[in-house]
């Protein structure tokens, strides 16, 4: 079983990600769920997940400090994932900005159902 900690500050979000991880039968997964960023942040180390699926946007501990923290400890991985606007750009240029930052891989969360167990699958199968 492989543990995958999920972290957004929007509670619906966050039970769709899990949903959509939980109803893939091919996952065997052990998910921890964070509505607050700083929470998983103090659990990172102890809880040792093999896989971190962040929002971006969030109050207290933004996911791009998350992503920092995450890789200055360890080396899981870590999906950034995003629908917030940066001014006039798209979703996209924020993920982009994730990925500069350390994220490892980047998804919409307009693409997040149906491309959401895939890219787990994949993200596993690497690592």
């Amino acid at each position: 079983m492989l543990k995958v900690m999920i972290v957004d500050d929007a509670r619906m979000s966050l039970n769709m990600v899990r949903r959509t991880l939980e109803n893939e039968p091919s996952l065997d997964l052990d998910i921890h769920s964070f509505i607050n960023s700083h929470e998983a942040k103090d659990c990172f180390l102890t809880l040792k997940p093999e896989l971190v699926i962040t929002d971006i946007f969030m109050p207290d501990v933004d996911g791009f400090e998350l992503i920092k923290y995450v890789k200055v400890n360890s080396k899981t991985p870590v999906l950034a994932i995003s629908s917030e606007k940066f001014g006039s750009g798209s979703s996209d240029s924020i993920l982009k900005m994730a990925k500069s930052r350390g994220a490892d891989y980047v998804l919409s969360k307009a693409k997040l159902v149906e491309e959401l167990p895939h890219l787990v699958k994949e993200i596993f199968a690497e690592h």
